[in-house]
């Protein structure tokens, strides 16, 4: 696998990035490059609100692509990009990474041996007070430089299914615009999920609670591990899974980001598809825009 071309606005940017990388097929025209260079799938890494046309575009051409979170700005703008993977039979991606970590799926699926998801906490806080408000057309769900939608995409996936009631308190708090977001939001697997996120305070943290028929998995997400507590059968200590960092001796991945990438390359070699498709994430989007009252 190789970066065969990059394509940016920035001449000063894209030399930099060609010269670090290596790569010498550089464009100010990603029409250009996709008429000129034969690529395999392409990364779109942009704000939402650009990247639509350019997205659509590397389908319509026949390319796989992986698209940063958030994936659009809406859920009609990803249904549009979803319609044109499924059409033009191409793998999509979004990057939602944490839904890649073995510990989130060894909690998922140990629950979902016993029955449903019952219940999932999320909580993501990080202080934006002072930082400005986020860009125009997007919102601090939307912001592609803050991780709030981790907490809701991850929260939507191990409930499953769609929002079919939300309960939400939205609040401006020492700031003119949303920052905080509290929610309870029934699931059509009929799971449970509150959702908390508070830009207005310290330490930076995501964490999540999940319960299921007589167990519980705690997990923290911080950038230097990614690890899960778990009860089950009624043992008062809880049995600790290890995240990938610790797991594999030498391996920094974390947040399982490289994970990501390996499964996003594995589904172009099979046509397996991804964890994170663009049809997989409409529901994310449909859940962000109930949080924000659309």
């Amino acid at each position: 696998m190789r970066v065969a071309a990059i394509c940016d606005l920035n001449v000063e940017r894209l030399h930099a990035a060609g010269d670090t990388f290596g790569v010498e097929r550089r464009f100010t025209d990603y029409r250009r490059m996709l008429g000129e260079v034969d690529l395999d799938a392409v990364y779109v890494i942009m704000p939402p609100q650009y990247s639509l046309q350019i997205v659509l575009d590397c389908l319509d051409a026949g390319k796989h692509v992986l698209v940063e979170k958030p994936p659009a700005t809406s859920a009609r703008n990803l249904e549009l990009m979803a319609a044109a993977a499924e059409r033009n039979r191409r793998v999509t991606a979004v990057g939602f990474q944490r839904r890649y970590s073995l510990v989130a799926r060894q909690v998922r699926d140990l629950i979902l041996e016993r029955g449903p998801v019952t219940l999932c906490i999320g909580e993501f806080h990080k202080n934006k007070l002072g930082s400005g408000s986020p860009a125009p057309g997007t919102s601090l769900l939307l912001d592609h430089i803050d991780h709030v939608i981790h907490a809701v995409d991850f929260v939507r996936y191990m409930c499953g299914g769609e929002p079919v009631e939300t309960h939400i308190f939205r609040d401006s708090f020492f700031e003119k615009w949303p920052n905080a977001y509290h929610a309870l939001v029934r699931f059509s697997t009929g799971a449970v999920a509150c959702l908390s996120a508070n830009c207005t305070s310290l330490p930076r943290f995501l964490r999540f609670e999940v319960h299921g028929k007589g167990i519980c998995a705690q997990m923290e997400m911080p950038k230097s591990r990614f690890s899960a507590r778990l009860w089950a059968n009624g043992v008062a200590q809880p049995r600790i899974l290890a995240g990938e960092g610790a797991a594999r001796a030498g391996d920094t991945d974390a947040d399982a980001t490289l994970e990501l990438h390996r499964s996003f390359v594995a589904g172009i070699q099979t046509r397996g598809g991804t964890l994170s498709s663009f049809r997989e994430c409409v529901g994310t989007m449909r859940l962000v825009e109930a949080l924000e009252g659309i």
